[in-house]
């Protein structure tokens, strides 16, 4: 509407309020066209004259609560709900008192639904909350096809399981209702990319930001990356305009003001590109800061007594992390340390809970930056280890701060995270290239053996056999038990050429949870072999038992050359199966290298991706070879379980630390390893 249409609109009104100063309804219209600061006196107003009207009531408490005062707005409400029990109104309680974190706000809604079971927002709201989610959102749409929210959250529910391809449907067809909304084209965008369309979802960003250039979106449409690449120049292209734009970006006037809600993820894709991170790592750091300075707080508070030694992940429960470090945690010296476990996130189970008992405290994070950043503080660390850094975005965000006075990394996310408030990274001699300071923006400090103390789990094997598992029945089973965009393009023609050389192979991957991944494993491994998808097979989830299993049962597993496998390798070796392997330059594809190094074997350590099929086919074919790997494997895997030694080490370089630095209480920042 024209400045002048709206000015006649606005005096039309405005008279109407003169000529009936008691019509509610005059306010309210005049209400929609004014500023918010008039439009809330003209609102007070009409609630005033209407006196019992519930719909006056509704929308004043809505703009009340709009404008921050849910408290106001709960008691405009619960005044009209005294003079008529309306569904509508007490749906609109129900998300008031959510939003105060009010108890009863489910009671709100059950109640609604009981006045009225066709209102679909009360059905919403309720779906929102419990675990019966799913079921109310379907009700929801039964009722009204085209509920937004109702398409949005259903598909949120979906995104990370078997579903996604329906997710990606019910948020297309979220968008297609509001085709000029650019959060459902934001929302959209983010399912394209879980499903690996990287060119689509870039579509979509640029699309959302178009109509919206809110500064955390920048950040996301910059930072993209394929999460399954067609090709080795695909990572490159990618990589390089990964570089450009975060640097373009850093030069502008940027502001997040909450990250763990406006961007909420990571780098995680970079590490498995077998490429040097480090300049692209430091370089979202430090973009990371300059749109959040928040994030690189610092609040180091002093105690007295013995040292305390912190971990932190948010998988500490059932998960590679979990399993990894709990003996770990449990073993350390408690005559030297106290230990305090720091959950990052609620999220807990039989294991975590073991994890938390092994501890002399436990620190529960909340999962807001500030209250979190403010708790772990208070926990007063002398040294606190980050067991993983750049998988879960809370404690990629959190790392960002100086909240104990040594902040280490290990190995569960093996790659340098950038970030210069970091001061070790906790790596082991041989697993590291002797020249490899160079890779880390942190201090490079090599224990003897991986900060690991593992002991494998008993499990039966002759109990099922491979069919059962989903795995071929004939021909020799290659099993290459790692997460798909473990698979380097690059390593596609080693695949291909596997099945070439032995005709009975049959090549096993494991499906995971994201399906549309498979497809474009199958699309590139075509491109090498047409025909192969008849060769191929894609085990379902399987349970951590049937895993290892499938391992111990398949003719020759396979390891990923530029990013190796850590457990799955530790649990193949436990049952006596060999991994053929090709290390690469960098840690993370060095892991299973490391393990064989330990146990003196080095027959099934490639030197060449030729190599490694060489290798990889004698296996299969050569029965007798096979059987005398497998036992060499069986007799020297102890070797790699209950290693303490270097949790005893350690034990030394922290506690050397803690000493230093007492010694030295004005000790300053560490500089980061210098480039070559």
């Amino acid at each position: 509407m024209s400045d002048g249409r709206a000015g006649l609109v606005h005096r039309a009104w405005r008279h109407a309020i003169v000529r009936a100063p008691a019509s509610a309804p005059a306010y309210l219209a005049l209400a929609k066209l004014v500023a918010m600061d008039e439009a809330m006196v003209l609102l007070a107003r009409a609630h005033a004259v209407a006196g019992a009207s519930s719909e006056v009531a509704r929308t004043f408490a809505q703009a009340v609560f709009n404008a921050g005062a849910g408290a106001r707005a709960r008691t405009i409400l619960i005044a009209a709900l005294a003079h008529e029990a309306r569904a509508d109104t007490l749906t609109d309680l129900g998300i008031v008192e959510a939003s105060l974190a009010f108890g009863n706000a489910s009671a709100r809604f059950r109640c609604a639904i009981a006045l009225d079971p066709s209102l679909a927002p009360a059905q919403f709201a309720l779906g929102n909350r419990g675990d019966e989610a799913e079921a109310r959102y379907r009700r929801v749409l039964a009722r009204d096809p085209r509920h937004g929210g109702a398409l949005v959250n259903l598909a949120n529910l979906w995104r990370d399981g078997p579903r996604l391809e329906d997710s990606l449907l019910l948020l297309m067809q979220a968008a297609a209702l509001a085709p000029g909304d650019p959060v459902a084209l934001y929302n959209l965008a983010n399912a394209l990319h879980l499903s690996g369309d990287i060119g689509g979802a870039a579509l979509f960003f640029r699309a959302a930001l178009a109509l919206d250039r809110r500064d955390a979106w920048r950040l996301r449409e910059a930072t993209l990356l394929p999460p399954i690449p067609e090709s080795a120049e695909e990572i490159d292209r990618w990589r390089r305009r990964f570089l450009d734009r975060v640097q373009a970006l850093a030069k502008t006037p940027l502001r997040v003001d909450d990250p763990l809600t406006d961007g909420h993820w990571t780098n995680f894709h970079l590490a498995y590109h077998d490429e040097d991170d480090r300049p692209l790592q430091e370089a979202v750091a430090r973009l990371w800061k300059h749109a959040t300075p928040a994030l690189a707080r610092s609040d180091l508070r002093g105690h007295d007594g013995r040292p305390r030694l912190g971990f932190i992940s948010a998988y500490f429960r059932d998960h590679t992390i979990g399993h990894l470090f709990k003996r770990v945690i449990a073993g350390i010296d408690r005559r030297r340390f106290r230990v305090v476990l720091v959950r990052a996130g609620a999220a807990t189970d039989r294991v975590g809970d073991t994890i938390a008992a092994s501890a002399d405290e436990v620190v529960t994070l909340p999962e807001d930056l500030a209250r979190a950043q403010q708790d772990l503080a208070a926990a007063r660390l002398d040294a606190l280890l980050y067991t993983d850094i750049g998988m879960d975005p809370f404690t990629y965000y959190l790392a960002h701060a100086r909240l104990a006075p040594l902040q280490m990394v290990a190995w569960g996310h093996p790659v340098t995270t950038g970030l210069d408030v970091i001061d070790l990274f906790v790596s082991a001699e041989t697993f590291d290239r002797e020249d490899a300071e160079a890779d880390y923006t942190e201090v490079l400090r090599r224990l003897p053996f991986l900060l690991l103390d593992w002991q494998p789990e008993a499990v039966e094997i002759g109990t099922v056999d491979r069919t059962r598992l989903g795995m071929s029945g004939d021909g020799h089973v290659y099993f290459c038990a790692q997460s798909l965009f473990k698979l380097h393009p690059r390593f596609d023609a080693a695949l291909a050429e596997i099945l070439r050389r032995d005709k009975d192979a049959v090549l096993h991957l494991v499906e995971g949870h994201r399906r549309p991944w498979c497809r474009r494993i199958v699309e590139r491994l075509e491109r090498q072999l047409p025909g192969v998808s008849e060769r191929m097979r894609f085990l379902p989830r399987l349970s951590g038992a049937d895993f290892i299993r499938a391992q111990a049962l398949a003719d020759v597993v396979l390891d990923t050359p530029g990013f190796s496998g850590g457990k799955t390798s530790l649990e193949a070796f436990a049952v006596g199966q060999p991994v053929v392997t090709l290390p690469s330059r960098y840690l993370r594809g060095r892991l299973t290298y490391g393990f064989y190094r330990r146990m003196g074997l080095d027959d099934l350590i490639a030197t060449s991706l030729d190599d490694f099929v060489t290798r990889a086919v004698r296996l299969g074919t050569e029965a007798g070879y096979r059987s005398e790997a497998k036992a060499r494997v069986a007799e020297r895997s102890p070797r790699l379980w209950g290693t303490t030694e270097s949790v005893r080490a350690f034990e030394d370089l922290v506690g050397s630390r803690i000493s230093r630095r007492a010694a030295m209480p004005s000790l300053g920042r560490r500089r980061p390893s210098p480039r070559p």
